[in-house]
């Protein structure tokens, strides 16, 4: 191992003071080197992109591919619960994720697929496909199957896109569905959420999005609010943030019950500067506008990989410090996961963009991911340059003699050896989400949570040994769980009893 690499070996080894996170690094890992791979443009939709791009990743010494599968509630393969991807670009009868992973695999690439959680269809024609999501579940849907995502004027669509609502418990299956359904039929090295959150159509620092009518119905009946909460409510804009977290808490362990040694990551919002602190945090624009907890997410262990989507033209010096800020944050708050900074090659030149590797990796980050491979710069951003001579550009600059990529590097597996997590589920005749669900050991409890709009509940960070688990409205289930796996506990039927309101959070 070079010296550059024990070094980052050992850096890996870190970890925050507050942190309650289960999974525990890895020091056979040195180092993620990522691409973001967008659906935009070429890149995977025949044999032959796919065999240039594994080429091209080659070339840069990258040890992972970002890669765009899931677009809207659609997927570049043919084996999911989605549907196959409308593009003409798409090679007939081409499976595009499963070619990529023979090839990249052969490479020693890892391929991650990234998938577009909440946007469902952005186009002025419906699907084509009759069973498309938008089409049973889209805006002329009645009731309950009406998916979408409603602003608090009653508008639907934020900029060009139609989102589900988060809120509504069918739509969170679904979503959830979308991951483990290529998961469970494809060898992918990690799924990657982006747009995890609700939209950012919003005037700065208000979150107006939420309102689907059953998802206000939900928060009634779990918080006992009468009428329809202003955008300034504080019960609703937690409510609204947790059923956000709930989503990414449920798919992880169902991702996880499928396969443990996938990683799951997410693709997360740095908006302006970045927080000095966890208070700090919770008046960021992330926090409050988009309802995007991921501070959280690291600490619980729901996420093993943090890639924070920090977009900062360094050529701005407010902008070059807000990089800086948010990748110290990054760090302070990964847990015993792993943070990476997503930088923005399409905004920097190359000499700015292998300065914010080099910063990242000062600020002790665990990787880089650029977005992305189809603009690798500024000047093929604006047809300065042709994409070809980017792309060479961009691999002389980073895999020259000193610089950040000039030693190729490996990017493992998380270590699931410690993983001591448990899924579990009430049923009845009740309102299912906004239950209490704790766990004690030893007579202490341990860790608390909520039920989502599906009943559903779990944790990652567990101790070892016996557990009790206390349901709100229902008695106490004692359990022991196998290490190395996300264990299913049975599932809980309740009486026919409201949330109680008043105990309905996990506030001591």
């Amino acid at each position: 191992m070079t010296p550059r690499a024990l070094l980052l070996t050992t850096l890996l080894l870190g970890s925050s003071a507050f942190s309650t996170a289960t999974l525990s690094p890895t020091p056979a890992r040195a180092e993620l080197r990522g691409l973001w791979v967008d659906a935009f443009g070429p890149g995977f939709k025949t044999p032959q992109q796919v065999t240039k791009l594994v080429s091209d990743a080659q070339k840069l010494r990258l040890n992972a591919l970002f890669v765009q599968v899931g677009r809207r509630f659609d997927c570049y393969c043919n084996r999911s619960s989605l549907p196959r991807a409308e593009d003409p670009e798409l090679a007939p009868n081409f499976d595009p994720l499963a070619d990529l992973l023979e090839k990249a695999h052969k490479a020693g690439i890892q391929v991650h697929a990234w998938v577009i959680t909440t946007a469902m269809w952005n186009q002025s024609k419906a699907p084509r496909d009759p069973k498309h999501a938008f089409n049973l579940h889209g805006p002329g849907a009645k009731g309950p199957a009406n998916w979408i995502d409603f602003k608090f004027d009653g508008s639907s669509k934020g900029g060009a896109d139609w989102y589900a609502d988060p809120g509504n418990p069918a739509a969170a299956d679904y979503i959830t569905k979308m991951y483990t359904s290529i998961v469970q039929n494809y060898a992918v090295d990690g799924i990657q959420f982006d747009r995890v959150r609700y939209p950012d159509y919003n005037e700065i620092g208000v979150a107006s999005w939420g309102y689907n009518p059953l998802a206000l119905e939900r928060f009634r009946q779990e918080t006992g609010f009468r009428g329809t909460p202003g955008l300034g409510e504080a019960s609703w804009l937690e409510w609204r943030r947790t059923q956000v977290t709930n989503l990414v808490r449920r798919t992880a362990l169902e991702v996880k019950a499928i396969r443990p040694e996938v990683w799951v990551s997410a693709a997360t919002i740095t908006y302006l500067e970045g927080p000095a602190d966890l208070e700090a945090w919770k008046r960021s624009r992330t926090y409050m506008e988009v309802l995007q907890d991921w501070a959280t997410w690291m600490s619980e262990g729901y996420l093993d990989l943090n890639v924070m989507m920090n977009y900062k033209n360094d050529a701005l010096l407010e902008q070059a410090a807000w990089f800086d800020g948010w990748n110290a944050f990054g760090a302070l708050t990964r847990g015993n996961g792993y943070v990476a900074a997503g930088t923005a090659l399409f905004l920097n030149s190359l000499t700015s963009s292998r300065g914010q590797i080099e910063r990242a990796r000062a600020a002790e980050l665990d990787g880089w991911v650029g977005y992305s491979y189809r603009v690798p710069d500024i000047e093929v951003g604006t047809k300065k340059r042709k994409l070809e001579a980017g792309l060479l550009e961009l691999t002389n600059t980073l895999t020259a003699l000193g610089a950040p990529f000039e030693q190729p590097l490996s990017w493992g597996k998380p270590d699931v050896s410690a993983l001591n997590a448990l899924l579990g589920r009430i049923s009845g005749k009740g309102p299912l989400g906004g239950r209490k669900v704790e766990v004690y050991s030893d007579g202490s409890r341990v860790n608390c949570t909520l039920t989502d709009g599906n009943g559903y509940y779990g944790f990652f960070a567990l101790p070892t040994g016996p557990l009790e688990l206390r349901v709100e409205g229902g008695n106490p289930l004692k359990v022991t769980l196998k290490l190395g796996q996300v264990n299913r506990v049975p599932m809980l039927v309740l009486p026919d009893t409201p949330p109680n309101s008043s105990r309905a959070s996990c506030e001591p």
